[in-house]
């Protein structure tokens, strides 16, 4: 991932502060396409984006307790 995109990436990942809009934004392929959207241009997340997300998901979970 190019430093400008990661470091985009970043900064909207942790401006997610709830589980619900953390999923859809994980999930965001199959969320568009059930709304009749056409996913076709969204890229697949890299593997570290998803540890990256999975990363967010457990700060979440950790400061809701």
């Amino acid at each position: 991932m190019a430093s400008d995109d990661l470091r985009i990436f970043l900064l909207k990942i942790k401006k997610i502060t709830c589980l619900g809009e953390l999923e859809g934004f994980a999930n965001r392929r199959r969320v568009l396409a059930e709304q009749g959207c056409d996913v076709s241009s969204l890229a697949i997340w890299t593997p570290d984006e998803i540890k990256i997300i999975k990363q967010r998901k457990l700060e979440i979970e950790e400061f809701n307790k």
